[in-house]
């Protein structure tokens, strides 16, 4: 299929290799950051959880998202939302998350140092 076709067209196949395809990248960021470090692995996955949370509501991360899965622009799961009351209450939160494992992570990072990303050291002089 073409990747030109109007979302109305696509098939459940198309959409679930596309989504397959956005979970396999999360995935291998997600090992190699652990591999780096945890807090590596903190801040990577804050600005996952950036992209993914914030997606339906600002521009910006919803042009990552399409770039990164592949889904056409117009893609009819990801619309852009108004923010109604309740929902400005979840988004807050969803952004003092996405803070706590940026700021985590960059204290952890300045505070131990690239040799304190050793898990093992980690627990061992603590």
């Amino acid at each position: 299929m073409k990747d030109t076709q109007k979302p109305a067209e696509f098939s459940n196949p198309d959409i679930s290799r596309k989504l397959l395809r956005v979970m396999g990248m999360v995935i291998v960021v997600d090992l190699l950051t652990l591999l780096a470090g945890i807090s590596f692995f903190m801040i990577i996955h804050g600005i996952v959880f950036a992209v993914f949370w914030l997606a339906p509501y600002w521009k910006f991360p919803r042009s990552i998202f399409f770039k990164v899965s592949g889904f056409p622009d117009k893609f009819q799961l990801v619309k852009k939302r108004r923010i109604t009351w309740w929902q400005a209450i979840i988004l807050v939160l969803k952004v003092l998350t996405i803070l706590a494992f940026l700021g985590s992570g960059l204290w952890l990072l300045v505070r131990s140092g690239f040799y304190g990303q050793n898990l093992i050291w980690l627990t061992l002089n603590n």
